[in-house]
């Protein structure tokens, strides 16, 4: 008893460190013997946490309102670490459950638990479940392991085939993810495009929300544009339209930098009906504008010579948004 004593304290006291090193601001003070929190981070804390409610309409949460229990898992397995990655890690939790290990049942059965009461929470973004990604780095390294060993014992030819495949395997999804690093962020090169094309004068919106088109890229900018912002995400009254609408008039082009307003929006008909119209209406071109171009990045393998693709914008919001969204620009037709 007294060991288990001593090592909890040990424990505890480690975690306390370095919780005071590697995040201070967590703390009123900076004296290692006074653990107070923040009243700022605590404050903090409680705003967020008021906004994880599909009543609120925070705009981040609209994508949440109507999710899928499984979409946690849905995103950790496709997004955050691969299916194959994902795969390996299935096949070491299978053989480390073979050891009939106590210490380890509990380990995978925390996993799973915690995955469970996360996707279960309004909120279901990934960065969540980021306390499972070290535990899965170990299991897919038990499971890959287990697959070498079984290939090795094939004949050579073969052997040294699907070895190449394994390694591939795990190798491809962060491979194409890179590659969104090797080119322009899309809006950035969106607001190049702007700069280039669209006659000084003119009048551009954009989305309560989201990023204004175009960027500051040069100083002073080569043209001037008047920037109407469009409060999208307000709740769907008569005088929310009444000023879209008003708006709409005066714009020569209507941008959307990403798809925080499209991609969630039209998820929650019911909090708003006229905003999910509003967004049909647009792309089949009945609202007087036209689609004259888009910006990508999606994760994409072609910068190795091998012509795939990976278009990502069903993935949740802030996996997109903010290194590699998708730009759509309209221009008025009527």
């Amino acid at each position: 008893m007294t060991k288990i004593l001593f090592s909890a304290v040990i424990f505890f006291v480690a975690c306390y460190l370095a919780l005071r090193l590697g995040s201070p601001y967590y703390f009123e003070t900076n004296n290692l013997f006074n653990p107070q929190l923040n009243s700022v981070f605590l404050n903090n804390i409680q705003t967020l946490k008021s906004f994880d409610n599909p009543a609120i309409l925070f705009p981040p949460a609209t994508q949440w309102i109507h999710a899928s229990p499984f979409l946690s898992l849905i995103n950790l397995v496709v997004f955050g670490v691969g299916p194959c990655y994902f795969l390996f890690s299935l096949i070491g939790i299978v053989q480390l459950l073979k050891t009939k290990n106590k210490l380890v049942y509990i380990v995978i059965a925390w996993c799973f638990l915690f995955l469970i009461y996360q996707s279960l929470q309004f909120a279901k973004t990934m960065r969540y479940v980021i306390f499972l990604y070290p535990f899965l780095a170990i299991f897919a390294a038990v499971g890959f392991l287990f697959v070498i060993k079984k290939i090795n014992s094939l004949p050579k030819p073969s052997c040294y085939m699907l070895h190449a495949t394994c390694y591939m395997l795990i190798l491809f999804w962060p491979l194409a993810f890179m590659s969104i690093y090797t080119k322009e962020q899309s809006r950035v090169a969106a607001s190049k495009w702007i700069e280039q094309n669209i006659p000084s004068q003119s009048v551009l919106t954009y989305e309560y929300w989201d990023d204004p088109l175009p960027l500051a890229i040069q100083t002073p900018s080569p043209r001037s544009y008047t920037i109407l912002e469009v409060h999208i995400f307000d709740p769907d009254t008569k005088e929310k339209w009444n000023v879209i609408s008003t708006q709409l008039a005066q714009a020569d082009y209507y941008i959307m930098s990403s798809n925080r307003g499209w991609g969630s929006i039209p998820t929650a008909p019911e909090k708003y009906p006229l905003a999910s119209q509003f967004y049909k209406d647009m792309f089949e071109g009945k609202k007087g504008f036209k689609l004259i171009k888009e910006f990508s990045s999606y994760p994409s393998l072609r910068y190795a010579g091998i012509p795939l693709d990976f278009p990502d914008q069903w993935a949740e919001e802030a996996f997109t948004v903010y290194d590699h969204p998708l730009v759509y620009i309209f221009k008025k037709t009527e």
